[in-house]
């Protein structure tokens, strides 16, 4: 994974788990590897790992099973409206950095649109 130095480590982190919990790659249930493996797998301390899935954690997005590990919440409402947060993100900015650029909303639906149409598959680890 490639870091940015704009935003903490821990939180790029974060976006990542989200991202493949998200996609199905770190599909409901499965296990997650321990903190040590996943801090080698980032390349981050074991403290920034620790860190982030702790938060995971407290978002109800990762659980820990007591003696046998940390696992991807099998909460399927709760990766539904997660989803649906990055999807709103995404939207917002691009429709904020398309307005910025000076194009109007019209142009932007309608490029949207035919993305959409070339995309039709839609199809473009530490667990």
């Amino acid at each position: 994974m490639q870091y940015q130095n704009n935003e903490p480590i821990y939180l790029q982190i974060i976006h990542d788990f989200k991202s493949k919990i998200v996609s199905g790659a770190y599909p409901p249930g499965s296990k997650v590897l321990p903190v040590r493996e996943c801090a080698i797998a980032y390349a981050v301390n074991p403290n920034t790992m620790q860190k982030a899935l702790s938060i995971l954690e407290q978002e109800g997005l990762v659980y820990t099973k007591r003696t046998a590990g940390r696992f991807i919440s099998e909460d399927a409402g709760r990766i539904a409206r997660l989803k649906e947060e990055m999807v709103s993100v995404y939207v917002k900015r691009l429709v904020s950095e398309m307005r910025s650029f000076g194009i109007r909303d019209e142009v932007i639906l309608t490029s949207v649109r035919e993305e959409l149409k070339r995309n039709v598959d839609g199809s473009t680890s530490c667990k």
